[in-house]
């Protein structure tokens, strides 16, 4: 923060009404947090050498799987969680304790601050369009739609990388996003034919584009667990 470009905590600017009048697109995918604690995990074809040197070395894990629902606690501050795990066992109910911290966790550090920024910029009177992204590849199975596998589909490069190279479904859905990110650079509005009636994210709606190999909108999607993030509303993460 220095006073000319980035004038307070993006929150507070937001918090106040402040920040870009332009329109936004943001979101998550729906298994962000899968990807931290897998391993290698093989997305890119050729990935940049300082992935393989360089990148997290001497860095703790963001979730340690073995901590169950403990690891929770470092992003709450001590409040009680009952009602964030039980919307979350509602949703997964098979899932095992690590399971759920893990998409809890996800849901905090991804899900939260993009539906937050919504809010708040819906409140200043601008647009904004929610996605997420459920499109999974078998080549990484049983991960899931992991953090940072919405890259490739958004840009078109389906046939470039490992986990979607003559993947079935990767290019129908790719072809939406792809479109849907074209659309609204050039005008503000992602609507495409493959993605009709996504409207900015408001209240009364709560709209969010599920992009899939046959993608929809779903209002409010895990309507109770983004309720009970609000009402604990976990810090920024750092």
């Amino acid at each position: 923060m220095d006073g000319f470009i980035l004038r307070d905590a993006p929150l507070n600017i937001w918090q106040t009404g402040g920040g870009s009048g332009v329109p936004l697109l943001a979101g998550w995918t729906r298994d962000e947090l899968n990807a931290f604690d897998s391993g290698d995990l093989e997305i890119d074809l050729d990935p940049p050498a300082t992935f393989l040197t360089g990148f997290g070395v001497d860095t703790p894990m963001i979730f340690d799987p073995e901590s169950g629902l403990a690891g929770l606690a470092p992003f709450f501050a001590g409040k009680n969680l009952d009602a964030l795990v039980k919307a979350q066992r509602q949703l997964t109910p098979a899932a095992s304790e690590s399971d759920i911290a893990r998409a809890l966790l996800g849901a905090a550090v991804f899900q939260r601050p993009a539906t937050r920024l919504a809010e708040l910029r819906h409140e200043a009177g601008t647009e904004t369009f929610l996605y997420q992204v459920d499109w999974a590849s078998p080549l990484i199975s049983p991960l899931g739609a992991v953090h940072s596998s919405d890259i490739g589909l958004f840009f078109a490069n389906t046939e470039r990388l490992y986990f979607t190279k003559g993947v079935a479904g990767a290019r129908e859905t790719s072809a939406a996003m792809a479109g849907a990110l074209a659309r609204f650079a050039r005008s503000g509005d992602p609507n495409t034919p493959g993605t009709r009636d996504w409207s900015p994210y408001a209240p009364g709606s709560r709209a969010v584009m599920i992009f899939d190999v046959n993608s929809y909108i779903e209002h409010d999607p895990d309507g109770a667990l983004r309720a009970a993030l609000a009402e604990l509303e976990p810090p920024p993460f750092m």
